[in-house]
């Protein structure tokens, strides 16, 4: 069966047009990738509370019973959602999804602090594609919550989910790039909307350091979750450790 190794099951916003194919890239075989949406009313705090609200069912709709796909795990794949309950709100998510699932369960919020860890990040510039003001101090927030000195969050022209998920890889790679501050170990994009899993190698050649990016390292938490340790050339440091 597809799968026979792990099987990942994805929570995506309604509006997401870009996880499916990239995490489908990022696989090694024998693992395969499953998703189900919930409705991502506004691109707000609130729209972000309402996915966590939804993703116990929708959690279901991957594991838990004879009428789901049957995933080993189960990921929360929106990075707002996942840090809209504070610096440690992923964590009882997390919870959440595993008592509903009885599988194992991690969020994006989730893979971004353990990734930081895993390559002994302490500095980190952030990137968030949007023109709200909020969400930057939200993901600031939540970094610093985790032990991370933030040396600043620069934000993109967007307004709409669309118009990220429409943007070509050498667009995320421009505006990824003029987000890096050289007092920085590292850059953090939690972005799921935008296309990065073509660039992320080109990005830390040219600025000599990681980029931890939104479907990469949820990708890499929910394998490690599911045991999955093989290391996976052309994606960044991250999927190599």
């Amino acid at each position: 069966m597809y799968g026979w190794r792990a099987r990942l099951g994805f929570v995506l916003a309604s509006s997401n047009g870009i996880v499916e194919a990239e995490s489908m890239k990022m696989v090694p075989d024998g693992v395969s990738c499953h998703f189900t949406r919930v409705l991502y009313k506004e691109i707000t705090k609130e729209g972000a509370l309402g996915i966590v609200q939804a993703t116990e069912e929708a959690g279901r709709l991957l594991a838990g019973g004879t009428n789901a796909v049957g995933v080993d795990v189960v990921s929360l794949t929106h990075s707002e959602a996942s840090m809209a309950r504070g610096p440690h709100g992923d964590k009882e998510i997390i919870k959440l999804i595993e008592k509903a699932t009885g599988v194992k369960a991690t969020t994006t919020a989730t893979g971004i602090v353990s990734a930081l860890k895993k390559l002994k990040v302490k500095c980190v510039a952030g990137f968030v594609p949007h023109v709200r003001t909020e969400m930057y101090a939200q993901a600031k927030e939540f970094l610093e919550g985790n032990g991370f000195k933030v040396v600043g969050v620069k934000g993109g022209p967007f307004t709409t989910a669309q118009d990220v998920a429409r943007q070509p890889p050498e667009v995320a790679y421009r505006l990824i790039k003029a987000a890096d501050n050289p007092k920085a170990d590292a850059i953090v994009t939690g972005v799921l909307n935008l296309r990065t899993v073509e660039i992320v190698e080109a990005l830390e050649r040219d600025l000599g350091k990681p980029v931890i990016a939104g479907c990469q390292s949820t990708v890499w938490s929910a394998l490690r979750t599911a045991g999955i340790e093989e290391s996976i050339p052309g994606f960044g440091r991250l999927l190599q450790v």
